[in-house]
């Protein structure tokens, strides 16, 4: 029979963008049996689901909060910063809108539009200059920084300076965080992705569960037992560290909320 040696539920919130990552002091400390085999076993997760896919990242090389639009061929472009957040497609060209609204002769009906059709998994730019208020060309240029990826477009395609519709040709990536969130522990190195250890301890599908709207679930109801990884840490535990990790074990950014995992030390 198993048998839990210890429980631990680390919490983490922010207010603001930020990561979740946190490390939990022990007082006092947890002290394990030496003459015992000790495992570490996931029980469940209560993610945030207010996960910004619009952001500039702070430990990494990545941003694609800002736009670059000119309403004339030549000429200074425009700089649009994006508040950090998690947009649809349409509602990214709505902020961009919402800035430049007096370049419109109708803000509700701007010639700049893009949008999204998620059946064949494409984004469509839109620009009709002739819907500016004063003579010109809307133009607009999303190649400086990531933008063009999260779009699903190539660089060299993303200056834009005539009218008509544009559909993205490459893998559009508007989950610019992922769809699954890797958490670690660093109590134990047991899991082995693609040929290499890993402290995972949940990985958890960024799908609402249970009806919720503000936090992701995990275990949902029905799923198999969590398995058991071997603890590694030493037998005086005075403190551990949780991680909130993408598939490529870059740092998970969140706008606010909190976290809350519950798993325990066993033998």
């Amino acid at each position: 029979m198993i048998k839990t040696a210890v429980l631990l539920n680390p919490r983490s919130s922010c207010s603001s963008f930020n990561k979740l990552d946190v490390t939990i002091g022990l007082n006092p400390p947890i002290k394990l049996d030496p003459s015992k085999e000790y495992f570490i076993r996931g029980h469940k997760a209560q993610i945030s689901s207010r996960i910004p896919n619009v952001f500039k990242a702070i430990d990494y090389i990545f941003d694609n909060s800002f736009i670059m639009v000119r309403r004339g061929i030549g000429g200074d472009y425009t700089k649009i910063q994006l508040s950090y957040g998690n947009y649809t497609a349409s509602q990214i060209g709505q902020a961009i809108n919402g800035q430049i609204s007096d370049w419109w002769s109708n803000p509700n009906d701007p010639g700049f539009i893009i949008t999204a059709n998620g059946v064949v998994d494409k984004v469509s730019i839109k620009i009709d200059s002739s819907k500016l208020s004063m003579a010109g060309q809307f133009c607009v240029d999303f190649g400086t920084n990531d933008l063009y990826k999260t779009f699903g477009f190539l660089k060299e395609n993303a200056i834009i300076e005539d009218d008509g519709v544009y559909y993205s040709t490459e893998e559009v990536k508007l989950d610019t965080q992922g769809t699954t969130m890797d958490i670690t522990v660093d109590l134990t190195t047991c899991r082995n992705v693609n040929g290499k250890l890993s402290n995972i301890l949940f990985s958890v599908p960024l799908i609402l569960a249970q009806g919720s709207t503000t936090d992701f679930l995990y275990p949902p109801s029905g799923t198999a037992v969590i398995p058991l990884l071997p603890f590694i840490g030493s037998n005086l535990i005075a403190s551990y560290t949780i991680k909130y990790r993408t598939i490529h074990d870059k740092p998970f950014y969140f706008l606010n909320g909190t976290n809350l995992l519950e798993f325990d030390i066993c033998y």
